[in-house]
Order: structure tokens, then sequence, then C-alpha cells
């Protein structure tokens, strides 16, 4: 499924049962991925583990859940949308 895609999008836990293997083959197959974890022993474990994730130009793994949400987040979200549906217009508004 994760070289079908662009972008994986996790909303359901809990991560720290189910999680690593996701978000270890998003990063093997060079597929963006985000969650909505506030799981912070999943976070620590899947980056000791596995590392931050970035095998490719451009990909990015976010655990974005366990923080306040902020505006750099906001991009990242829009650019993963733009990359997941790219003949969409997303103006970001």
């Amino acid at each position: 499924m994760c070289k079908q895609t662009k972008v994986v999008v996790s909303t359901v836990g809990p991560y720290a049962l189910y999680g690593e293997p996701l978000v270890k083959i998003c990063v093997e197959t060079g597929t963006d991925y985000c969650d909505l974890t506030g799981e912070t022993q999943f976070i620590r474990r899947s980056r000791k583990r596995i590392g931050h994730g970035v095998t490719s130009p451009g990909q990015s793994v976010d655990y974005s859940g366990h923080r306040a949400r902020s505006r750099s987040r906001d991009r990242w979200h829009l650019s993963a949308a733009k990359k997941a549906w790219p003949t969409t217009h997303l103006d970001g508004a």
C-alpha cells in the first residue's frame, strides 16, 4: 500500500502497539507519514529504532499530535495534501 501512495495519514491508535511497522515501511518506501499521536513513548521509541525517517529528498515523517498547532505544522500538512492531490486546488485558506 505504501509503495502506491505519496502520503499516509494515520488517525487511529494505539500507536504504541500498531504504529511502528507503518512508520518503518513508510520510511523504507519513501512515503510521507503523518499521524495524530500524543503517545510520547511511541514517538521516542520509533525515532530511536527507525531514526527521523527521511530517506529521500522532500520526504517527511511527522508525529503532529504531540505538539501544539503551529504555522509550520499547518504548512507541512498543506504540502502533504498537495503531494497527495496534485490536481486539486489547495490555497491554504
